[in-house]
């Protein structure tokens, strides 16, 4: 109970440094991080599109709203590490946190997609158990599950440290923030549509690293 104060004030020290320095950051520097949200939502709203047709084709249809599902998971999860973890991901790195997150997309998205893609638990999904599993529901089966949807949230998960992290330490710009997510995320919904036509699920997701 005695440290109870102390902690308080620690917090709010913490809390006001954060401000300081988010409020500092020159306003050429802000748009630049927005462009970043704006891409890297664009990325997110076409990495779900690209799932929703790559699941509806690889497994049954319904498959498609799990890619829901993982985008939800890995949003969350997201902001949850954020604010478990306030001195690693403090306001005076949030400029390399947001830029690493979304080089490390580039490299995520193609790696997740091919550890879904070699995973056999998407076929025993399917309910075609004797070509892969042999129809038991054993441990080694829920685990390969499990790595299936892993390997799904991963790339949500690493990307929404990116809109996770700016409104955390810039909540007093707020609207600019939802300005570059929403309309990074329109983009990617009207370009995931064409994208799909002409190259197909697997090589949109090919894409997306650029």
């Amino acid at each position: 109970m005695d440290n109870t104060p102390l902690q308080k004030i620690s917090k709010q020290r913490e809390t006001s440094k954060n401000t300081e320095e988010s409020s500092s950051l020159p306003s050429g520097r802000f748009k630049m991080i927005g462009m970043v949200l704006f891409f890297s939502s664009a990325g997110f709203l076409m990495l779900e599109v690209s799932l929703t047709r790559i699941f509806s084709v690889v497994m049954w249809y319904h498959f498609a709203f799990l890619t829901i599902s993982v985008a939800l998971f890995g949003f969350a999860l997201s902001g949850f590490v954020v604010q478990l973890l306030p001195n690693l991901l403090r306001a005076g790195r949030v400029i390399k946190i947001v830029f690493s997150a979304s080089a490390a997309m580039a490299v995520i998205i193609p790696l997740s997609f091919k550890l879904f893609s070699i995973n056999p638990a998407q076929t025993f999904l399917t309910g075609f158990l004797k070509k892969t599993l042999e129809g038991e529901l054993s441990v080694g089966t829920l685990l390969l599950i499990a790595a299936l949807y892993i390997s799904a949230v991963i790339p949500f998960f690493i990307g929404g440290l990116v809109g996770a992290n700016l409104f955390r330490h810039f909540g007093d710009r707020a609207s600019k923030i939802y300005f570059f997510d929403m309309t990074g995320a329109g983009f990617g919904c009207i370009l995931a549509v064409p994208v799909l036509n002409l190259v197909g699920g697997p090589a949109a997701l090919a894409l997306q690293q650029y």
